[in-house]
């Protein structure tokens, strides 16, 4: 999220109002983040800005947020 999002959904000037930068914040958004990475249908596509991001990457955070949505 750190190298992908947080350019855009900062502290101290959050796109959409969506501060990636802390766990609350990412994790009260954690539902939609998948959605949003991997373009489906119904989501704003994330990065706007850039290419979709690697399939690798998708997995982790997917994985992540199967997984429960940790504070590691």
């Amino acid at each position: 999220l750190v190298s992908n999002c947080t350019g855009c959904h900062n502290a101290t000037a959050p796109s959409g109002g969506i501060n990636l930068t802390n766990f609350t914040g990412t994790k009260a958004i954690s539902a939609r983040i998948v959605g949003a990475i991997t373009h489906a249908a119904g989501y704003v596509a994330m990065p706007t800005s850039t290419i979709k991001l690697s399939a690798c990457d998708i997995n982790k955070i997917s994985a992540w947020i199967t997984q429960g949505t940790l504070n590691n």
